[in-house]
């Protein structure tokens, strides 16, 4: 089992007390995903879930596909119950959220969500939601450190 970060902290058999306390620091900023992977297991390879602007956003995939909860406004709570669920190996887990299947091409890297047609939406996998996060997160911090350097 491990557990890796937004922010690169990477967990490897993390214990329970270590994944409440990373999904503790989810923050939106520069720690917005967390995803545990269960590479031993055949039927659940990993969940993941990430901060939106509403709560969070699950997604997991497994021998099955590859699925996307229907909700993005999930509670911090709901999110830890999942991953505790699923460091525990229990299943129960797929059971808390309603989920929907999304279209697959090529391969984890080529996974393509269907996301509602909402103004300002635009298709793409979590990883593009999230790198996309990361970029203006980067440049919104360099342009700060500029203005600061500006400033002497």
């Amino acid at each position: 089992m491990k557990l890796e970060l937004g922010n690169g902290n990477n967990y490897d058999n993390p214990t329970r007390e270590t994944v409440e306390k990373a999904l503790d620091s989810l923050n939106g900023e520069d720690n917005d995903f967390a995803i545990i992977d269960s590479s031993s297991s055949s039927s659940d390879k990993f969940l993941q879930a990430a901060v939106t602007g509403t709560g969070f956003v699950a997604e997991y995939r497994d021998a099955r596909g590859y699925f996307r909860s229907s909700g993005e406004s999930l509670s911090l709570g709901e999110i830890k119950k999942a991953f505790l669920s699923f460091l525990n190996n229990d299943n129960s887990w797929k059971g808390m959220f309603s989920w929907t299947a999304v279209e697959e091409s090529g391969g984890a890297e080529g996974v393509h969500l269907r996301q509602g047609k909402q103004e300002g939406m635009k298709e793409g996998t979590l990883v593009d939601e999230i790198l996309d996060t990361v970029k203006s997160n980067i440049k919104s911090s360099i342009k700060r450190k500029i203005g600061r350097f500006l400033k002497f």
